[in-house]
């Protein structure tokens, strides 16, 4: 298949459900439509009332009794643009890695499962020590990483993540080097590099889970998608299927840079001779599909 946005599809966007984007659903549907995208997942934020309240992240997403009423009006929007666009609905969750945390998740997750389409796996919270859980995408990570130092920070993340991918509930990884958001600290040590791989060789064990590259950091401080170009390569070279987020947080972000990122990702792949592999998901089943 050729490079074009006809024919890519964008599986990450918000609305303004979840408090901090713009917005609403039809919005982004319609910007999708104008652009030319064949697809777009709907995938606003799990409510987030099982993390740690010290956190303070249940503001950051939808009320808990306000999920069974985003998914009426994703089916709604679904069922009026049938002829214009495929529409799938799913939602971004928070992973923490907490017996009682997950306990409730699943509880909750379990009544809407059969609904959804796939679940992008995130981590926003991280714990280390005895500090209080803080998230790595607030201005005051800064702080963390003066405190605790860039090692300590990338590698309690990157442990989390393949704990996420071993749990086998979600299809695909956010934002897989999300703590980089500032444009300060990359994590690109020799010790980090070999948590990223291990993550990475996690998720191609799993034969059915899909990496985002994540393209919210193109227009963040630290100007680059998530992930950074190596990791992209390293994806490509085990064969791991990738989808393109936008992460938009408003309408005109849908489909963001996809275009360069395709033809970018095309050309590593020509460059390691492996197979481009884009996935697509229908009720938790990925399809595979290949570009050149």
């Amino acid at each position: 298949m050729c490079a074009s946005i006809q024919d890519l599809w964008d599986y990450h966007i918000h609305s303004k459900r979840c408090g901090h984007a713009v917005g609403k659903l039809q919005e982004y549907v319609q910007q999708a439509i104008k652009i030319g995208l064949q697809e777009i997942g709907l995938s606003d934020h799990f409510p987030m009332f099982f993390l740690p309240k010290e956190a303070n992240a249940e503001q950051f997403a939808m009320p808990r009794d306000q999920f069974a009423e985003y998914l009426e009006e994703c089916r709604i929007l679904q069922s009026k643009y049938s002829d214009k666009i495929q529409i799938k609905i799913a939602s971004e969750v928070d992973y923490y890695p907490d017996p009682h945390v997950l306990s409730q998740l699943y509880s909750e997750l379990k009544k809407y499962e059969s609904k959804l389409d796939y679940l992008i796996g995130s981590i926003h919270i991280i714990k280390i020590d005895d500090e209080i859980p803080f998230p790595v995408d607030s201005p005051d990570i800064m702080e963390k990483f003066q405190k605790f130092g860039e090692e300590t920070i990338f590698s309690e993340y990157y442990k989390n993540l393949i704990k996420m991918v071993k749990t086998g509930v979600f299809q695909i990884v956010g934002h897989c080097d999300l703590p980089k958001k500032y444009g300060t600290y990359f994590g690109r040590s020799d010790e980090i590099w070999d948590l990223k791989m291990k993550f990475l060789d996690e998720v191609k064990r799993t034969g059915e889970m899909a990496v985002e590259i994540n393209h919210s950091g193109l227009y963040r401080p630290v100007k680059e998608q998530y992930p950074h170009d190596e990791m992209i390569k390293a994806c490509i070279e085990r064969e791991i299927p990738l989808v393109f987020g936008s992460d938009a947080h408003r309408s005109s972000y849908v489909g963001y840079q996809f275009e360069e990122t395709l033809k970018k990702c095309i050309n590593f792949a020509n460059s390691l001779q492996k197979p481009l592999t884009m996935a697509k998901f229908s009720q938790k089943v990925m399809k595979r599909e290949y570009f050149n």
